[in-house]
């Protein structure tokens, strides 16, 4: 299949896709990691017979799902881009399956973006703790929070900037593969039929131009 234009913006595309999906999936491990050593961290921190819960489930499941995700996006990338260069007939005839995986995955980044950002810039980790049966006030608390150098509110937890910066990067070059898939289908179609149709105007000239011999003959 020859590279159309729409073809090498493709290229560029997925290349991008591919690289922003590992991106998003290295920082986001990290940051999955780090938020947990930081909870056990805050936990163990208590002086002995107390009890904490640290409730982070919100942003924990959508850094989980958007992990996830970016890895998938940076896997299919690469199994799109791959064929343009070794099997460019393969890569020709898949086009749509391609631009529909990718169109599916940018729907469920999206959906997974938009809380996960919103818990990022609104919410905070849920933290209650108990010395016996006797809750620890809310203030003591965020003083404890506050002598180990962290914080409660997510916004305000560095190793989660990134991922909520970056995935949305991610997001927009799986969003611009997938349209340009689909659109690479109809450049396609449109240059297999070009040469079809050529050919049926030089047979339609050629068979007039026999019928002229043919009637100059019998004259």
């Amino acid at each position: 299949m020859p590279h159309t234009a729409t073809t090498l913006t493709r290229i560029g595309s997925l290349f991008m896709s591919f690289a922003f999906g590992v991106i998003g999936m290295g920082v986001g491990i990290n940051a999955l990691v780090k938020f947990h050593d930081e909870k056990r961290q805050l936990e163990g921190a208590v002086p002995a017979g107390a009890t904490v819960t640290v409730d982070t489930n919100d942003i924990l499941d959508a850094g989980y799902v958007l992990t996830v995700v970016c890895g998938l996006v940076a896997l299919f990338s690469l199994l799109f881009l791959a064929p343009i260069f070794l099997a460019p007939a393969l890569a020709g005839r898949t086009l749509r399956f391609q631009g529909a995986i990718l169109a599916f995955l940018s729907v469920w980044l999206f959906a997974t973006l938009i809380p996960f950002t919103d818990f990022f810039a609104n919410r905070s980790a849920k933290v209650t703790a108990f010395i016996g049966s006797i809750p620890i006030s809310p203030e003591v608390i965020q003083q404890v929070v506050a002598s180990l150098g962290a914080s409660t509110q997510y916004r305000h937890v560095h190793y989660l900037l990134l991922p909520a910066v970056l995935h949305w990067f991610t997001f927009l070059f799986a969003t611009t593969s997938a349209v340009l898939s689909f659109l690479d289908t109809r450049s396609a179609r449109k240059v297999n039929t070009y040469p079809v149709s050529s050919a049926g105007i030089d047979r339609e000239e050629v068979s007039e131009k026999d019928k002229a011999r043919i009637a100059q003959e019998d004259v």
